[in-house]
């Protein structure tokens, strides 16, 4: 896994991403934020990390990504005193405005990326019951997250106005090339590939994850 993996600040060694629980070495970094483009694998990568370095694990569903207030996030990050990872692929654009945080951004292959998108619609249209999780170390309650649903054409429409680009163009790519230049201006980030979680301990293929819901990290009805 190391070979798919850089970063800015020596966060990385040879062999730093071997054995049962690769991604360890991260607890050192208390704010952990995982992002990029919708579909790019920021779900199982964010579950992962939170797994091996013990933190608190915030998903996207909490924090009403849509209608969110980044100010409000950011604020929150820096408040927060339990060590947490937040899984934010709709923070992508501002990313940057994180220097306190370990930025991990997620690559995936485009082609892969809208598959899953028609994926997800599949499966978001199946009858479910849906269970968000939280640890109680992590208080969200003074930030005001909440649960929020999935409107796909409203939310890249939005992604689209935070690039200011047309109706049409690829949000997938304008995300790619934006990250060069946040990147720049971090700290410390990490670039991680998608195909690279494969070798976790928590990975399940993807003929598995057919009976999953639409998070892809649970059993349907579960």
């Amino acid at each position: 896994m190391a070979a798919c993996l850089r970063s800015s600040s020596a966060a990385w060694r040879p062999g730093a991403t071997d054995g049962p629980a690769p991604f360890q070495h991260l607890e050192r970094y208390r704010k952990i934020l995982v992002t990029g483009p919708y579909r790019a694998g920021t779900t199982i990568a964010a579950t992962m990390i939170a797994e091996d370095t013990g933190h608190g694990l915030v998903r996207e569903e909490l924090c009403n990504a849509p209608n969110l207030d980044l100010g409000r996030l950011e604020a929150w990050l820096h408040e927060v005193e339990a060590p947490v990872v937040l899984q934010a692929p709709f923070a992508a654009d501002v990313c940057h405005q994180f220097p306190t945080a370990l930025v991990v951004f997620m690559h995936r292959d485009p082609a892969a990326i809208a598959r899953s998108m028609r994926e997800h619609k599949r499966i978001a249209a199946a009858p479910r019951q849906t269970r968000i999780l939280r640890p109680a170390s992590v208080p969200l309650a003074s930030f005001g997250f909440e649960s929020g649903s999935v409107d796909w054409l409203r939310m890249t429409q939005q992604e689209l106005a935070k690039y200011h680009a047309d109706a049409g163009a690829d949000v997938i790519a304008l995300k790619y090339e934006a990250w060069q230049d946040q990147r720049e201006r971090l700290p410390h980030y990490l670039e991680l590939r998608y195909d690279a979680l494969q070798s976790h301990r928590l990975w399940v293929d993807h003929d598995v994850r057919q009976h999953f819901h639409m998070r892809q990290t649970s059993a349907l009805g579960h």
